[in-house]
């Protein structure tokens, strides 16, 4: 801070550089009598908080800077052996029985899928996943998202087909609706309702993330509205006073002091390292690079207890998108682990393809619907009612409250694992049970009467 105070105040004074040199010695000596140990320090890190502050505001949910995208990558997911577990386990097969009652070979090929796929689980190893995303508006409580996925586990040869599904936000506004085309084996059919569709959130690939800052920009935004992102000076010195506070009142807590600079993409740009500490251990770690508009090729995030790591977002290859003016990562590498028992809840690889990438483009509604085809069961989970596909058709939401006027589906029964049945079939069924049982009632009591009336003879 002190090189920048003299650097601005020769720039005033050129032309009476001694008068200038004795201005900045006075204020140097100023500034060490005036400012304590602790607030010298703090004032030192105030570069690394403008950095931390300005890669919050540059981070890839500011729908000011990305407001559409779409991307095709492949997803390399390391998972570890483990059992499935048995209360899940135990809902999921009560489920299915009450799902395909009176279907015993549909409960059957169930029970070997689910077998297989938690033989799976229990074997662990790799994963890998195609998928395509496209996106309009970048707010998690609006805007539509799309995706499609197919994966090939380990020691499968081929792809498997898996979900085709959009929604709007998050799946839980608008009436809480998102569609889900499931091509998965397991289960084959079309899905509207309360559901959480996860889509891979690639604009924030090499960006600013993690919950410290995310707390930092709800303080920034300070009450304004979100999907605006816009920062008023007001939230911005809120922040700026809060860890000036927290670091004068503990003198062991460093907030994102600068360790130096580091080499990323081989030798093609330079990031700034930023650290917070507290009574000597790492707490937070970024790697900022101002230059390519505040990207992050790396944020560490530390368990203050254990001094282990929890979160690492690595970024790598980043590639120039000239029509958005952005910079985005090839490869995108995620590690999280779980706070207490340090088990591993995500390890993967995302490697975007760069020729198929787009940002910042036109999108129109109509790529937000989904294709069914003829004989497609379509499942509304908000009324338990199920239809079929008569013919093929487009499902949007457009559509989502009036699936009884669309043509080209047919109500079949409430619930999809169900056999449907013949109303007279039905009422045929019932005749001959009632019938039976009386029969039987009549020749036991035939017997019954025999019985005493021979006694009665004998006596």
């Amino acid at each position: 801070m002190y090189t920048l105070l003299i650097k601005q105040f020769c720039r005033i004074n050129r032309k009476r550089f001694p008068l200038t040199l004795l201005c900045c010695v006075a204020v140097l000596l100023l500034f060490s009598v005036a400012v304590s140990p602790e607030e010298r320090a703090l004032f030192a890190n105030d570069d690394g908080l403008e950095l931390f502050i300005n890669a919050c505001q540059y981070q890839g949910h500011n729908p000011s800077m990305i407001f559409s995208g779409y991307a095709e990558m492949t997803i390399v997911s390391r998972e570890r052996g483990r059992e499935f577990p048995n209360q899940l386990r135990e809902e999921m097969v009560a489920d299915a029985e009450r799902r395909f009652q009176g279907n015993s070979r549909g409960l059957k090929m169930f029970m070997e899928d689910f077998e297989k796929h938690a033989y799976l689980i229990r074997k662990g190893g790799t994963t890998q996943r195609r998928i395509k995303i496209l996106f309009l508006g970048n707010e998690s409580e609006s805007g539509w998202r799309r995706f499609e996925s197919s994966y090939k586990r380990e020691s499968d040869e081929t792809w498997t087909q898996g979900i085709i599904g959009f929604r709007y936000g998050n799946g839980k506004t608008k009436g809480g609706d998102a569609i889900a085309v499931s091509r998965d084996p397991l289960v084959r059919n079309t899905t509207l309702g309360n559901l959480f569709i996860h889509v891979e959130e690639f604009s924030r690939f090499g960006r600013m993330r993690g919950e410290p800052s995310i707390m930092a920009t709800l303080m920034m935004l300070d009450g304004t509205p979100s999907e605006r992102f816009q920062f008023p000076a007001s939230g911005i010195e809120k922040l700026r006073n809060l860890i000036r506070e927290m670091s004068a009142r503990d003198s062991s807590l460093q907030l994102f002091k600068i360790k130096g600079e580091v080499q990323y993409d081989p030798g093609r740009s330079t990031a700034t390292i930023i650290e917070s500490t507290f009574q000597g251990k790492v707490t937070q770690r970024y790697w900022i690079d101002a230059g390519r508009g505040y990207i992050c090729p790396k944020i560490q995030i530390y368990d203050l207890a254990t001094d282990g790591l929890l979160e690492e977002y690595s970024a790598s290859d980043y590639f120039f998108h000239e029509a958005s003016g952005l910079w985005f990562p090839e490869k995108y590498t995620v590690l999280r682990k779980h706070a207490a028992s340090k088990e591993i809840l995500e390890d993967c690889d995302y490697v975007i393809d760069p020729a198929t990438f787009s940002m910042n483009q036109r999108v129109a509604l109509q790529e937000f619907a989904v294709d069914v085809p003829e004989g497609e069961i379509v499942i509304d989970e908000r009324t338990g009612t199920s239809y079929r596909a008569i013919a093929a058709g487009d499902l949007s939401y457009n559509d989502v409250n009036k699936f009884e006027t669309l043509d080209w589906l047919e109500k079949i029964y409430p619930d999809i694992y169900e056999i449907p049945r013949n109303d007279r079939l039905d009422g045929f069924r019932i005749f001959c049970i009632v019938l039976g049982v009386a029969l039987i009632f009549f020749g036991l009591s035939r017997i019954v009467i025999n019985y005493f009336r021979n006694k009665n003879v004998l006596s």
